[in-house]
């Protein structure tokens, strides 16, 4: 009895020592299934972070460089009408309007010096890079637009009025390469006076003065030279039969001249018989 009642001691205590081990075995899994499973939600976590930190610096980026994008375009367009206005700038049409319209001269230079420019200051390098590393890029999309009213002219000034619509688009990239774009569209208006001056030269001045020549008529220059300034308020009429000679300013009021009976263009060089 006492060695039977041994056997089944044994045999149960082997018995409790393997369940002890599964048990354990199985806790360890567990475990090891916890911490996997929390540390790659850590991970997760971190990559949503940095991913959304990035966004939001290419999206602050991107929203600064409209604030800049738009100066930019607004001290561009006025740089350009002050060229304008001190003739160091065409006009686009001396007799109709000053400034262009894009509906009938979308090409015109006006628009391109604008947009340029606009890009040169906006883009500035030491202006779209950012203390975090991240920048922007300014690109002007449109510029149209033209006279709101149709210009006032009389002899001697004018009154002109002009509204442009823009559309500007700013890209915003962080350090991390996350990009963000945003597109402003705004309006810019301008009041311009144009005014005729006037310059009156006396006879006086002038070596020689025809009074309207003779236009109708069938009188050429004859040969001959002019010292001094020559002007008449019409236009000359030349022959290539005779030799006319001029060592002075020339003018005319007409922007042709007359040569062997036919109108043609003033020559800038000189051409025979003149």
């Amino acid at each position: 009895m006492r060695r039977l009642d041994r056997h089944k001691m044994r045999s149960s205590s082997r018995r409790e020592r393997g369940a002890a081990l599964v048990t354990s075995l199985l806790c360890m899994t567990l475990l090891y299934a916890l911490g996997l499973a929390l540390l790659l939600s850590t991970t997760t976590d971190t990559l949503i972070s940095n991913s959304y930190r990035a966004s939001e610096e290419a999206f602050f980026a991107a929203d600064a460089g409209v604030a800049i994008g738009r100066r930019a375009i607004q001290k561009a367009f006025a740089e350009q009408v002050a060229l304008i206005a001190s003739g160091k700038a065409a006009v686009y049409d001396r007799d109709e309007q000053i400034l262009p319209d894009s509906a009938s001269a979308p090409n015109a230079d006006f628009f391109r010096a604008v947009a340029e420019r606009a890009d040169q200051i906006a883009n500035d390098e030491t202006r779209s890079a950012l203390p975090n590393a991240s920048r922007f890029k300014i690109e002007l999309v449109s510029l149209e637009g033209g006279p709101t009213t149709a210009p006032v002219r009389n002899p001697r000034n004018g009154l002109e009025s002009y509204a442009y619509v823009y559309e500007l688009r700013s890209t915003g990239r962080s350090a991390l390469g996350a990009r963000a774009e945003v597109v402003e569209r705004g309006e810019l208006r301008t009041s311009l006076t144009a005014s005729v001056s006037v310059s009156r030269i006396p006879f006086s001045k002038y070596g020689t003065f025809f009074d309207k020549g003779n236009p109708e008529g069938d009188l050429v220059l004859v040969s001959g030279t002019f010292t001094g300034p020559v002007h008449t308020n019409s236009h000359f009429r030349f022959s290539s039969r005779n030799n006319v000679v001029f060592r002075g300013r020339v003018t005319q009021a007409d922007d042709f001249i007359e040569y062997d009976g036919a109108q043609t263009a003033i020559p800038e060089k000189g051409t025979r018989g003149i």
